[in-house]
């Protein structure tokens, strides 16, 4: 059966109370997944893989199982314990009952396990399978099994170093479905900090850049995950503006990486003034780093120096 997904939008009540709109958490989403073919979704971590499962599994009517990733075959068919009994996994009940089995991070399990997952991969309407316990189950007409990965499945890279290479028969039976970040979402999530949004858009396109330039995943990339913690270091007044730089973006880059990310950000500048402090003052958080590439007159121009001139206030902490 071939499912279609047409201009699926989520909303849900803005939790900021002067927003009178809805926040959208996906926006105008389509996609086609054709009759026998298994969906796997591709995407940086925190993008929204797993929320975009459960609203699917939702429209369907359907009961979603995260079964997580595969370690060891047992997560898929269970075993027998000591005493006889059977220890029953939720893929089994998955298979018998007709749910959604999401195997999410499937290229983070082990890959010999992982092949497992090819004797419930038929489209035979009449498959079955013999589980530990002696039972031969029938395969639910609705079962479904949706992968998701935070790489293609040739193995480790520069954030997921501890991914394995996915065995080729196991990736050729799902259709990749590529997920991105969404600025959109991003936006509305730091609706009342704009500077802050265009200065994470300015960041991303860096690491984003780098990344083509490479053949290979940026390092260190800014997830939707961590816009949200932006916010609310923000909101709560928890750190400055110099110490979210530093725990965000700077902390975890080596110096080369960081002289790349800010040489491209100065260019494309200009497509979003609203980021120019706190983009002088990452600059001179990398400039005044050890070891810096970087010196302040070939970065920062008159321009720049005004704006960190202006005083950034320091945050009011609450002392009970």
């Amino acid at each position: 059966m071939k499912v279609v997904l047409q201009n699926l939008t989520k909303a849900f009540p803005n939790r900021n109370k002067k927003i009178k709109e809805d926040f959208i958490a996906v926006n105008d989403f389509t996609f086609t997944v054709p009759d026998g073919k298994l969906i796997g979704l591709l995407g940086p971590s925190g993008c929204g893989k797993t929320f975009m499962v459960k609203q699917i599994a939702s429209i369907l009517n359907m009961d979603f199982v995260d079964i997580g990733y595969i370690n060891e075959e047992y997560d898929i068919l269970g075993f027998q314990t000591a005493t006889g009994a059977y220890s029953t996994p939720n893929f089994y009940r998955c298979y018998k009952y007709g749910k959604i089995a999401f195997c999410d991070e499937l290229d983070n399990g082990n890959s010999r396990a992982t092949v497992k997952l090819n004797s419930f991969l038929s489209n035979n309407k009449d498959a079955s399978y013999n589980f530990p316990n002696g039972e031969n189950v029938k395969r639910h007409n609705n079962f479904r099994i949706i992968a998701a990965g935070n790489t293609a499945g040739n193995g480790a890279d520069a954030n997921y170093n501890t991914r394995e290479k996915i065995e080729e028969s196991v990736q050729q039976r799902f259709m990749p479905v590529y997920v991105g970040y969404d600025n959109y979402v991003e936006g509305k999530i730091l609706a009342d900090y704009p500077e802050w949004y265009e200065f994470i858009v300015l960041f991303r396109d860096g690491t984003d850049n780098w990344g083509s330039m490479n053949d290979t995943a940026a390092a260190g990339i800014i997830t939707t995950r961590d816009t949200a913690k932006i916010k609310r270091y923000l909101d709560n007044k928890s750190f400055d503006m110099g110490k979210i730089l530093d725990y965000e973006f700077i902390q975890t880059k080596d110096m080369e990486y960081l002289a790349f990310l800010v040489s491209h950000m100065k260019g494309k500048l200009t497509e979003y003034p609203k980021a120019t402090k706190i983009f002088a003052l990452l600059c001179l958080r990398v400039i005044s780093a050890p070891n810096s590439l970087l010196t302040t007159a070939a970065l920062i121009p008159f321009t720049l120096l005004q704006a960190i001139l202006i005083p950034i206030p320091e945050p009011h902490i609450a002392i009970p």
